[in-house]
């Protein structure tokens, strides 16, 4: 059963609920789907989220050295799951690797003592230059940015030398470069269009 039709199944009995999700002012990568999964309370584990979608995960799920789960056959699709307590957001992609996540917007998880820990210096400055609501979202669409990458390319980067560019509506090129090994990666970078209150991103890497 091939990614499409495990996804339609999926649609015609979602229980709980699983909303598919978009980029901002761009459409969909083609082979590459996303979904936001309402938890009501809890948090799925990802086997259980996996065999939600048909997969028989416990049998053959495998994680890398970094903690990034993986079907080790090459005719699975790629797929990354970002957890929270009352939601989670899901990506399968047919063709290339992918990384996702998902945070909730609140001022308890983005505090300004984050910005010298985890900000580079040119992201600092441009979000120090916005007020409240704005500095907040900022905070979290460059948060949510860096995760995704993180996880699409499976390497550990320290996040205060990941540099995220001026992001736009649709399509943002990251280079990123492994120190160890100067190897460089080029990834697209989306923004996803969540319900009020979410921020969310995937990366997508060859």
């Amino acid at each position: 059963m091939n990614l499409e039709e495990r996804l339609a199944i999926l649609v015609q009995s979602r229980d709980p609920i699983w909303m598919p999700v978009f980029p901002i002012s761009s459409p969909m990568p083609n082979g590459v789907r996303i979904w936001m999964v309402e938890s009501k309370g809890r948090k799925l584990g990802t086997i259980e989220i996996l065999e939600m979608s048909g997969f028989d995960a416990r049998e053959s799920l495998q994680y890398s050295p970094n903690q990034r789960p993986y079907f080790p056959s090459e005719e699975s699709a790629d797929f990354n799951i970002s957890n929270l307590p009352s939601a989670a957001l899901v990506g399968f992609s047919d063709s290339q690797r992918i990384g996702v996540d998902l945070e909730k917007l609140e001022k308890s998880r983005f505090r300004e003592g984050m910005l010298k820990t985890h900000y580079t210096k040119s992201e600092i400055s441009r979000i120090s230059a916005l007020k409240d609501e704005e500095k907040l979202f900022s905070m979290a669409r460059i948060w949510v940015s860096k995760e995704a990458i993180v996880k699409c390319i499976d390497i550990p980067i320290k996040f205060s030398e990941l540099e995220i560019p001026v992001l736009g509506t649709g399509e943002n090129i990251v280079i990123v470069r492994d120190e160890d090994t100067s190897e460089k990666y080029e990834l697209t970078l989306y923004m996803l269009g969540l319900p009020n209150g979410w921020v969310g991103a995937f990366a997508l890497s060859e």
